[in-house]
Formats: structure tokens, sequence, C-alpha cells
């Protein structure tokens, strides 16, 4: 889609955390792949708006400016320092929403920001000559008290690895989660608050046989720890260890122990798998 110049438009940021914000500005020219855009925000130190070359694939046109109702679960954009960023709603309290953004370390993932600052995120879908915008369809997974769920990083044995377990209680920044296979002194299941941001659904499914170059998990009888299957002997196979013991560990594991290393976002959902050939 071609941008014309003093058309207001949308882009995002190139760097790290920056691709979730979203800034605005005016086009001033166009050219071969890229949209030179004057900022709406950003100053140069020349006292005028800073101009930016920006990849054409990363502009958009200007959202269109409705007020749509938030509910818990919903992609969002807050207002923060001159940018829009994209977040996930994960709750209401008084007058401000509850958002959680997968860039920040886990004990700050979840901020509080006044409701008038926080719209519901929208994505343009743009043809050859015309655009139109949709809202997001929620993906924050519906948990409730009871939910199972796996939990990344349970210190100090369990670092790497996933831990199953049933959310028992909801708190502000995260949720309270009982352990299946861990157990406190006095005996009982082990329970331990959790960030959201180190918290996710349990993996989908997977049946099908695995090959050397595969990366799996094995389970111990506690955790699922993430390794490469290096090779097979007999009816196991053998998988290297990184963060589990001794870094290079090999162990040979039974099927019934092993299933595919899944990735999932807390923003995309079960979006990739781990099970690249390694050559």
């Amino acid at each position: 889609m071609a941008f014309v110049a003093g058309e207001q438009v949308e882009f995002t940021g190139v760097e790290s955390a920056f691709t979730r914000a979203t800034y605005s500005g005016r086009v001033i020219r166009m050219g071969d792949g890229v949209v030179d855009v004057a900022h709406d925000h950003a100053i140069g130190a020349d006292g005028y708006p800073s101009v930016e070359s920006v990849a054409i694939e990363r502009v958009r046109p200007f959202p269109e400016q409705f007020q749509m109702p938030i509910y818990t679960g919903d992609a969002v954009e807050v207002w923060m320092s001159g940018a829009w960023w994209l977040g996930k709603c994960v709750g209401e309290d008084d007058n401000a929403w509850v958002v959680f953004f997968d860039f920040k370390p886990p004990a700050v993932s979840c901020c509080k920001h006044a409701k008038p600052i926080v719209c519901k995120h929208q994505d343009s879908i743009i043809g050859p000559n015309v655009s139109h915008w949709r809202y997001c369809d929620s993906i924050w997974p519906s948990f409730s008290v009871g939910s199972r769920i796996e939990v990344l990083g349970l210190e100090p044995f369990y670092g790497s690895a996933f831990v199953s377990g049933k959310i028992r209680r909801f708190r502000p920044n995260g949720v309270d989660v009982q352990y299946d296979t861990i157990r406190a002194l006095n005996g009982r299941k082990f329970m331990s608050f959790v960030p959201h941001g180190r918290l996710r659904p349990c993996p989908l499914s997977w049946v099908g046989d695995y090959r050397p170059g595969d990366v799996l998990d094995a389970w111990d009888g506690y955790a699922w720890w993430p390794g490469l299957c290096v090779k097979m002997e007999q009816d196991r196979y053998v998988i290297r260890f990184h963060n589990r013991f001794a870094s290079g560990t090999e162990v040979p594991v039974r099927k019934p122990n092993l299933r595919r290393s899944q990735l999932w976002s807390i923003m995309d959902g079960w979006s990739c798998w781990m099970y690249s050939r390694v050559r």
C-alpha cells in the first residue's frame, strides 16, 4: 500500500522490546522500500520533530478511533513514553486495568494503568489499495481456580524445567499454584506464588516418533526438562541436557517419558514448535 506525503501513520519500533511499541507520525516522503516519517512525539536536537526512515513493512495506516469495551484477556495498548505499548489485560482494579507486558522481567511484568490511557488493540489488514481494521480476538486462556497449568523455573532446583500444578488463588500480578509432584516439609503439596510471566497452560498433545536432532522434554518424576535427542539406544532415546545437573549430561529415556518441546507466549499462544532438526 502506498502512503502519501502528509498522511498520518503508525509504525513499530525496530529493536527488542520496542517491537511491541507503536509510534505515530506523518509521512514526509516515500523511498524504495522505506518511508521517511516525522515523529509526532519525539523532538530532535534542532527542536523539530525527529525524522526516521522506516521499513515499509513496519508502517501501517493510522487506526480507526473507536472506544471498544475491554475485557480480561484482551490484547490492549497502553500509552507510555510517547508510544502505544502492546500488552495483555489480565484484570481490573478500581479505575485501572492490570496489563501484562511480555518484554519486562517477571517481577514487574504486570502494571496498573488508568483506563483513559488503555485501548483495545487493533490489527490492520492491508490490501493493494485499501486497508481495514479488526480488533484482535482474545487468546488469554480462560484460567480459573483449579485450572491445570505449568510453571517455568521453580527455584532453586527446577530453574529450566516445567512443573505442573493447579491454580489455587488469583493475585494482582500472578497466581498461587499448588504443585502436583513437589511437597513441602510437612508432606503436603507445595504451593507458591507465580508471576504471570512464568505461567502457561498445559501444552498441546503430540503423537508421533522422535528422531535424533529433535528438541524434547523429558520427565524425571517431578518436572519436564528440555533437552536434545542425540541418538537412540534400543528402546530408549539418549537426551543431552544443558541445564540439568552438569551441562552436557546425557541420559537414556523411554518414549512414554518424552514429549515435544513447545513454546508458548502469553501474547501469541502456541505459536512455535522447537523440533527443528539439528544438522
